[in-house]
């Protein structure tokens, strides 16, 4: 009876052992089967350099401090007034009249001369001059004093046989002033430089660098000198 008994408890637990280790193998089974997940695909960043054929045009912008004006034009080269001469050698002459005068695109300054009177062997006429411009400091004829003339650019006016004194009494020919305030648009003044043994001297004071433009007239004796305002 014992015997009969332990063996249907046998095959159960066989039985049971069996099912227990099909369950286990078939679930391993389906783990395999199953496909692994996809692979992330590596991320990569944008591309700067690719240039998108549909994308418009970009102005460059110039750099910082840089406004992409144009070169600033320099100023012109200043002029350069070549000296002039004029008049006649064997004059010798006074002078009796200085004026200056503004007039439509020139200022202008004349000078006078007559004839000694008595004339102790002097000769009327226009005494030789020389023209040319000049740089500061400038000094009296004479007695070598520094002379003060007002202006940004000068020319110095010499004539040879020339004074402005009488010659037999010493007497004043000419009684104007020795410097002659302008202020126009290009003379500014007039200031006489020396009357020493007949070399009579002026010099001009210009507002700014121009070319005179002398010439001589007669009865009476004059030199004219235009100074161009252009």
């Amino acid at each position: 009876m014992k015997l009969h008994r332990t063996i249907p408890l046998l095959a159960a637990l066989l039985a049971l052992g069996m099912l227990t280790a099909c369950g286990a193998g078939s679930g391993s089974d389906r783990e395999d089967e199953m496909p692994a997940p996809p692979a992330a695909a590596p991320m990569t960043a944008p591309e700067e350099d690719a240039e998108d054929p549909d994308a418009e045009p970009v102005a460059e912008t110039p750099p910082l401090g840089e406004t992409g004006a144009e070169e600033p034009i320099p100023p012109p080269e200043p002029r350069t007034c070549s000296p002039e001469t004029g008049g006649q050698d064997g004059v010798y002459t006074n002078l009796v009249d200085v004026r200056i005068g503004s007039h439509p695109g020139y200022d202008r300054i004349t000078f006078e001369f007559r004839a000694p009177k008595p004339n102790p062997g002097g000769k009327a006429g226009i005494p030789r001059y020389e023209i040319r411009a000049a740089r500061p400091p400038f000094t009296h004829d004479g007695s070598g004093e520094p002379l003060a003339v007002s202006g940004n650019a000068f020319v110095d006016l010499v004539f040879h046989g020339a004074t402005g004194y009488d010659f037999e009494n010493y007497e004043p020919t000419y009684d104007g002033p020795a410097v002659l305030r302008a202020g126009f648009d290009i003379l500014r003044e007039a200031v006489r430089s020396g009357d020493f043994e007949a070399t009579l001297g002026w010099v001009l004071g210009l507002e700014r660098q121009t070319c005179w433009d002398a010439f001589e007239l007669h009865n009476p004796d004059r030199v004219v000198i235009d100074l161009p305002k252009g």
